[in-house]
C-alpha cells in the first residue's frame, strides 16, 4: 500500500512499538436479579480492605480513569470487545450522576455478554466441537450457552456437570459432554476437574504420592471411585452389528458415526469402588486391593447402595469445601483486574495465600451472600475504585494486592472481537453453529430397527458416492478453465458454482450426525463472526489460534505473548481485505462524515475510543496528504484512508486493555 511504503521507518516502529503520539437473534443475557447485596455498600467495602492495605504498606492509590478509558475497559471486561460508535455516543451523552453504574448494568444485561462468558467456560473445560476426538460437542456448547444466558448460579451449574447423565444428543441433556469430553480417561477427567473447580493440581497422584503437595497416590484413587465408573455407551444392538457384519467398509463406518448419535449416552456409576493399579507401590494398601470412595479431606456423605455416588462427590465439591468458593473468587479476580490474588489460580495448596488474606475473605463473603450469580458478584468488583483506577505495569516479583488492574494484552477472543466489531454490523446477533440438526437427527431415528439404520447407512453412503462424482466433474472444470477464453471462462464458472453447491449440499445431507464439525473456515460469510460463534477451538491455522486462543488441551490454555505470525497476519489480510471493504463498518463511517477532520476523528474513536490528539491530527493529514487522498471515494475507500485504519488497529494501544 501506498501509505505503507511512504512512513518513515520509524515512524512505522513507533506505531508497532506503541509510542504514536498521544497513545495512552441471539442468546439475550438475563439481567442480573435483585440480591440482597448492596452492590455499592460491598464494593465500597473492598475498597477500604484495599486501600488499608496500601496504606500498610505506605503507598497511594493511582488516580480514577476517565470516561473514555472507563468505557473501552468495560466493554472489553463484560462483553469482550470494544463499543461501537454509537455505544460511545450513548455512554458520553449520559451526563446524569450514576452514569457508569448505569453502563455495567446496561451490558450485563447485553447479548454480547453471553458469548463473552461462554467463552471464558470453554475455557475452563476445555469444550471442543469433537469430544473425545469423536463425539460431537455442539450439546455440550448449547447447554453451556442457555447456562450462561440464564444466568445459573455457579454452583448449580458446577453441580448439573459433575452428576451429568442420560442421552447425550436428547435436547436439553448436552451437559453429559463433560463426561464425553475425556472419553476413555476417567482419571485424567477426575484431575481435569479438581484442577477446574478446586484450583488444586492432584495429577501427580495418579502415579505416585504427590511430590509437591500432601496428596498420595491411595487419596487419588480413593477420590476417583466416585466418578470413575460413569460409563459411555454409544453400542448398537446386537442385531444391527449382526446385519452389518457384511457390508462395505465405508457403510459400517457410517453405521458407527450414526450410533455415535443415536446410541450415545453417559450412564451414572452404580457402585463407588475402585481397584488400586497393578502397579501400586506403598505400605498402606496392595497392589489391585479395593479402594471406596472418600474425598481428598473433609468429610463427604457415604453414597448410598442405589444412590448415585456422583452426587456426594458433587456435595463434596460445591457445598462443603471452602476451596470451591476460594478458586472461584480467585479465577473472577484475575480475569477482571488481570491478576489473581493468589497466584497460579489453578495451584492453590494449603500453604498458599493472598498478597491481601482481608480482601480474600471478604470476596469469598459475598459470592456466598449473592449466591455465587457470577454476574452479580462481577457487579460489586466493577463498582469499586480498584477497578476503576488507572492500570499498572507489574515488575516481575513485584507485590500486587488488587489496588488496580495489571495492565496486559486483550485475550485472542477480544482482540478478534474488537476487530470483528469494526468490521460488521450488529456483531453480536450474528449467529454460528447450534445443535439443532444433531437433536432432530437423533430424534428422528432413535427408535428405527435395525433393518431401517441400516438402509440409512446405505443410503448415506450413496449420496457421498454422487458427491464424489460432481467434486470429478468440479475439478474438469477446473482443468478447462486454463485453457479457456474470457467468454467461456464466464460459462464454466457458473457451472463449477452450481456444481459446488450441489456438491456441498449432498456432503451435508450424507453425514447429518457430523453436519456441525466443519473447520472454521477463513472465507465467506461465517467467518464474520464472534470467536464464541466459530467452530471450538480454531484449527491451528486459524486467524484466532494466530492471535493466542486456546487448543482446550489444557485448562485456560490461551497466549497473550506476541508472535511474528500476529504481526504478519495483521500487517497483510484482515485490513484489506474486511476493515476497509466498501460495505462494511468503517466505509460507512467515513462516508457519513463532512469533511477529513471528522473523518480522522471518527476512526480514532472508532478504533481507539477516545479522540486524537492535535499530534496525531496532523501525523495523519500528513499521511494523507502524501498517499494523494481528498475523499473516501464514491464506493471503496481510498489507498491513504485504507492505510490510516491499518496503522490504527495495529497500534499498541488497539490491543491493550486500558
Amino acid at each position: 500500500m501506498l501509505l505503507r511504503s511512504l512512513i518513515p521507518g520509524f515512524a512505522i516502529m513507533m506505531v508497532l512499538a506503541g509510542a504514536w503520539p498521544g497513545g495512552g437473534g441471539a442468546s439475550v443475557a438475563t439481567p442480573p436479579p435483585p440480591s440482597a447485596v448492596n452492590l455499592a455498600s460491598a464494593s465500597t467495602t473492598l475498597d477500604r480492605l484495599i486501600e488499608a492495605d496500601l496504606t500498610r504498606r505506605d503507598l497511594k492509590p493511582g488516580p480514577l480513569v476517565g470516561d473514555e478509558v472507563f468505557l473501552r475497559r468495560a466493554y472489553l471486561t463484560v462483553v469482550g470487545r470494544i463499543p461501537t460508535s454509537e455505544e460511545i455516543r450513548e455512554f458520553l451523552n449520559d451526563r446524569a450522576p450514576g452514569a457508569r453504574e448505569r453502563l455495567i448494568d446496561r451490558l450485563q444485561a447485553a447479548p454480547g455478554r453471553v458469548p463473552h462468558d461462554l467463552g471464558w467456560w470453554t475455557d475452563l473445560l476445555r469444550v471442543s466441537m469433537r469430544l473425545g476426538d469423536r463425539y460431537p460437542g455442539h450439546a455440550y456448547l448449547d447447554w453451556l450457552r442457555t447456562a450462561v444466558a440464564e444466568n445459573r448460579p455457579y454452583d448449580r451449574v458446577v453441580r448439573e456437570l459433575l452428576t451429568a447423565s442420560g442421552e447425550a444428543l436428547a435436547e436439553g441433556n448436552g451437559r453429559t459432554g463433560f463426561y464425553l469430553r475425556d472419553a476413555g480417561m476417567p482419571l485424567d477427567h477426575l484431575s481435569a476437574t479438581v484442577q477446574a473447580f478446586l484450583g488444586t493440581r492432584i495429577s501427580c497422584a495418579q502415579c505416585h504420592d504427590h511430590p509437591f503437595d500432601v496428596w498420595t497416590r491411595k487419596q487419588f484413587y480413593s477420590l476417583a471411585a466416585y466418578t470413575v465408573n460413569t460409563r459411555i455407551d454409544r453400542d448398537p444392538p446386537p442385531a444391527l452389528r449382526r446385519l452389518a457384519k457384511d457390508e462395505p467398509a465405508e457403510v459400517r463406518q457410517t453405521l458407527r458415526n450414526i450410533a455415535n448419535s443415536v446410541f450415545l449416552q453417559v450412564k451414572a456409576p452404580t457402585s463407588a469402588n475402585l481397584q488400586l493399579p497393578a502397579d501400586y507401590q506403598y505400605d498402606d494398601a496392595k497392589p489391585k486391593s479395593p479402594v471406596t470412595a472418600a474425598p481428598l479431606y473433609g468429610a463427604a456423605p457415604t453414597p448410598a447402595k442405589a444412590q448415585d455416588p456422583r452426587d456426594a462427590f458433587a456435595t463434596w465439591i460445591t457445598a462443603d469445601n471452602p476451596r470451591f468458593t476460594t478458586t472461584i473468587v480467585n479465577r473472577l479476580w484475575q480475569r477482571t483486574f488481570g491478576r489473581a490474588l493468589i497466584e497460579p489460580v489453578d495451584n492453590l495448596t494449603d500453604q498458599s495465600a493472598a498478597e491481601n488474606p482481608a480482601l480474600l475473605q471478604a470476596l469469598e463473603k459475598i459470592m456466598r451472600q449473592v449466591n455465587y450469580d457470577l454476574v452479580r458478584f462481577q457487579a460489586v468488583l466493577l463498582r469499586t475504585r480498584a477497578w476503576q483506577r488507572e492500570a499498572v505495569v507489574l515488575a516481575p516479583g513485584a507485590v500486587w494486592a488488587g489496588e488496580a488492574p495489571v495492565r496486559q494484552r486483550l485475550s485472542a477472543e477480544a482482540w478478534w472481537d474488537s476487530l470483528m466489531t469494526l468490521t460488521v454490523q450488529d456483531l453480536d446477533l450474528r449467529l454460528g453453529e447450534r445443535a439443532e440438526p444433531l437433536y432432530r437427527f437423533y430424534q428422528d431415528h432413535r427408535k428405527d430397527s435395525a433393518e431401517d439404520l441400516l438402509k440409512l447407512a446405505q443410503n448415506l453412503q450413496d449420496l457421498r458416492r454422487q458427491a464424489r462424482e460432481l467434486q470429478k466433474r468440479v475439478q474438469d472444470i477446473n482443468d478447462r478453465l486454463a485453457k479457456a477464453s474470457p467468454e467461456e471462462a464466464k460459462t464454466l464458472w457458473k457451472a463449477r458454482r452450481d456444481l459446488e453447491v450441489e456438491r456441498d449440499d449432498l456432503r451435508q445431507r450424507s453425514e447429518p450426525t457430523r453436519i456441525l464439525t466443519k473447520r472454521a473456515s477463513t472465507e465467506g460469510r461465517d467467518r464474520l463472526l464472534r470467536a464464541a460463534e466459530l467452530p471450538q477451538p480454531a484449527p491451528p491455522d486459524h486467524p484466532l489460534r494466530v492471535l493466542g486462543q486456546s487448543d482446550r488441551e489444557l485448562i485456560n490454555n490461551g497466549n497473550l505473548e506476541p508472535t511474528i505470525p500476529q504481526a504478519l497476519w495483521l500487517m497483510n489480510g484482515l485490513v484489506d481485505k474486511d476493515l476497509t471493504r466498501a460495505s462494511g463498518v468503517l466505509a460507512g463511517l467515513l462516508k457519513a462524515q463532512a469533511d477529513d477532520d471528522a473523518r480522522i476523528a471518527a476512526l480514532w474513536w472508532a478504533i481507539l475510543t477516545r479522540a486524537p490528539t492535535e499530534g496525531e491530527r496532523a501525523e495523519a493529514r500528513r499521511l494523507l496528504a502524501a498517499a494523494k487522498t481528498s475523499g473516501v471515494g464514491a464506493k471503496d475507500l481510498n489507498t491513504g484512508w485504507k492505510d490510516l485504519i491499518w496503522v490504527l488497529v495495529n497500534h499498541l494501544e488497539f490491543r491493550i486493555m486500558p
